[in-house]
């Protein structure tokens, strides 16, 4: 798992700090569920705009609005990726469990 930020932003800095991150996900919509990852960060480097930036802004804005971002947004020198191995993982889908009144 990778997050990419500044590494001088307030995040970055806790990043350097801890020396791990949790994430998690999850649904809004009834029945509820979640899940979550903890880890150590195994990695930090720098981020790379072919590799890391580029695909990432595809993802949410298509391949030419990503490009558009990627080509006309400067890429700050401090911008990194900091890479997690999962240790834990929690997760609850209350879709696979029969409770009265909830649907």
């Amino acid at each position: 798992m990778t997050i990419l930020t500044s590494s001088t932003t307030v995040k970055g800095r806790l990043l350097e700090a801890a020396g791990g991150f949790g994430l998690c996900v999850q649904s809004e919509v009834r029945p509820y569920s979640y899940v979550s990852v903890e880890g150590a960060v195994t990695g930090v480097r720098p981020a790379d705009q072919d590799t890391d930036t580029r695909p990432l802004a595809r993802r949410y804005l298509g391949e030419t609005g990503g490009d558009d971002y990627t080509d006309n947004v400067r890429q700050g020198p401090n911008l990194m990726v900091y890479s997690m191995r999962p240790e834990r993982w929690y997760t609850v889908d209350y879709s696979k469990i029969d409770l009265p009144g909830v649907t």
